[in-house]
């Protein structure tokens, strides 16, 4: 994947910033639930399961994707950064699992 991807906190959203080529971004938060329907995450980190709400925007050529957890809860920087590594990584229509 080559891409760079930041990571910054928010209040209890994370701001995930991908700049280059990021196949399927807009499907992103379809492509996390569809990961934790399997029953068994295919990406490592399992923090998908956190993610009660995703807003895609685009900043020129950034991907920017707002995280929301449900409330009280918190998300794990690293867990996302290993899960949108996942997900984005994926070839667009590539089923999680």
């Amino acid at each position: 994947m080559d891409q760079s991807l930041k990571i910054d906190r928010e209040g209890s959203d994370l701001v995930v910033r991908i700049a280059g080529p990021v196949p399927n971004a807009d499907g992103f938060h379809d492509a996390v639930r569809a990961c934790r329907r399997t029953g068994v995450w295919a990406c490592p980190s399992g923090e998908c399961v956190r993610i009660e709400r995703c807003d895609v925007r685009h900043e020129g050529d950034i991907i920017v994707l707002r995280l929301s957890p449900p409330a009280g809860q918190t998300l794990s920087v690293s867990g996302i950064d290993e899960c949108v590594r996942y997900v984005a990584g994926r070839p667009a229509g590539t089923p999680a699992g």
